[in-house]
């Protein structure tokens, strides 16, 4: 329906969370954000970390906490106000199913008169990286079948978009690299793991840390590629996350290494928080490694 969108879509806007992976709801990824950083503090407190670091764990994990509980909070008011508000009707989804919406210039008014709340008129813009003759502009046409992603040695990436020349970039430019070790982060592991085939996560379901590195991946490629889908297919127990996108393991191709040295791209975005201790990767290391 014209103007409306659904509760789960209005929740995300008010509390600014803008990716869901396909097959998982709101709550539940903002759960997921939660618990992974209730898990960081806990085993800060457990290694008897500096207490400057745990304090700062402790308040991310209280700022986690409070989003998720915000979101069910909203989600809930929302719904309780489906049989009253001539503002939320219902609409038929792709499954045949009704389910309630929300008219959207609505809640532009309801975001700051009831909860102090301002609501974008429009979506912002992805934040992309300046590549010299790319357009920066989100392209409708661009899809991710269309685009090749290369893992050079070194710790380096090329992509490119259909017939494009290659761009090239460090792990370090883009948040795959440790900020406590020259090694590729948790992030920078899982894509040299997908590059090579394997499956991730390694599980039957993905636990929290899963559903927050797939969320954390997929910004950095949204930026960097300039494309507002989800890269990667819905999660199902065979595939885990498998990318929609051609990646390809080119570590030992002497002659893409020298190529990729012609571009250098630099980005400079706000960063994600590594882990504050020296095993920030081992999980995604052992993961990678017992696949090899």
């Amino acid at each position: 329906m014209e103007n409306h969108i659904s509760i789960e879509d209005a929740v995300s806007k008010m509390i600014n969370f803008n990716y869901i992976p396909s097959g998982f709801t709101l709550l539940e990824m903002t759960e997921a954000f939660m618990d992974e950083a209730k898990t960081q503090y806990e085993i800060g407190k457990f290694k008897g970390i500096p207490s400057d670091e745990l304090f700062r764990l402790k308040y991310i994990f209280k700022a986690c906490k409070a989003r998720h509980q915000l979101a069910k909070a909203l989600t809930m008011q929302f719904y309780s106000e489906c049989s009253t508000s001539k503002d939320l009707t219902g609409a038929i989804d792709d499954l045949g199913q009704i389910k309630p919406v929300i008219n959207y210039p609505a809640l532009l008014e309801w975001g700051p008169e009831k909860y102090g709340i301002d609501i974008p008129e429009t979506t912002p813009a992805a934040t992309t990286i300046n590549i010299a003759g790319q357009d920066s502009t989100p392209q409708p046409t661009k899809l991710w079948r269309d685009v090749t992603i290369k893992i050079y040695a070194d710790n380096r990436l090329g992509f490119k978009s259909g017939n494009d020349s290659y761009h090239s970039i460090s792990f370090n430019d883009i948040d795959l690299m440790g900020k406590r070790k020259n090694e590729p982060n948790q992030l920078g592991l899982i894509l040299v793991g997908l590059s090579v085939g394997r499956k991730f996560p390694n599980r039957p379901r993905p636990i929290s840390t899963d559903k927050t590195s797939i969320s954390k991946l997929r910004a950095i490629l949204r930026r960097i590629i300039n494309i507002d889908d989800d890269p990667f297919y819905q999660f199902n127990t065979a595939d885990g996350w498998k990318p929609k996108f051609k990646l390809i393991d080119d570590r030992n191709n002497a002659n893409d290494r020298a190529k990729q040295r012609a571009t250098h791209v630099s980005y400079d975005d706000q960063r994600d928080t590594d882990r504050p201790f020296g095993d920030e990767n081992d999980d995604a290391a052992e993961w990678l490694n017992s696949r090899e």
